[in-house]
């Protein structure tokens, strides 16, 4: 089967959760390929008067106050940032001859931005066991030994 070439920039969309709303509104990443749509929350969030729909950008007007437009230039930045993972993201899918899914894309934007631990990357139990015991080790070599009571009241903190 052959690789169909992505055109990334075309495909990827930025809209607002409630376009006509009156105070700040999240930003959805829209991905749409291979007939499949990914909508993804930026985490972003700004009021529909500063967003200017054709370019799905901020919109950065001089008349605008210097803390306002800082924050617009940083969510442009921030949306850059997604952009950028995206096609990076499907570079190294064609690199290992791979067809990327949703799922697959959303673990790899979860990864980059939302900081959560996939299986991928999460320790095996064995080596989780192991760092905790040596950890408790360390923590534990001049007080009195672990009991339940003990370790109940660290839970109740």
């Amino acid at each position: 089967m052959a690789q169909k070439n992505l055109n990334i920039m075309s495909e990827i969309r930025f809209t607002l959760k409630e376009p006509k709303g009156v105070k700040e509104t999240l930003i959805y990443l829209i991905y749409n390929f291979n007939y499949n749509r990914l909508k993804y929350s930026t985490g972003e969030f700004i009021n529909p008067i500063n967003w200017d729909s054709s370019n799905q950008r901020a919109k950065l007007e001089k008349k605008l106050n210097k803390p306002l437009k800082e924050n617009l230039k940083s969510v442009n930045l921030q949306l850059n940032r997604y952009e950028e993972s995206i096609g990076s993201i499907l570079t190294d899918f064609k690199k290992q001859n791979q067809q990327p899914t949703i799922d697959t894309i959303r673990m790899e934007l979860d990864k980059e931005f939302k900081n959560i631990i996939t299986h991928r990357n999460a320790p095996d139990l064995l080596s989780f066991i192991e760092t905790y015991n040596k950890e408790v080790k360390i923590v534990m070599k001049n007080k009195k030994p672990v009991t339940i009571k003990s370790i109940k009241g660290i839970c109740r903190k």
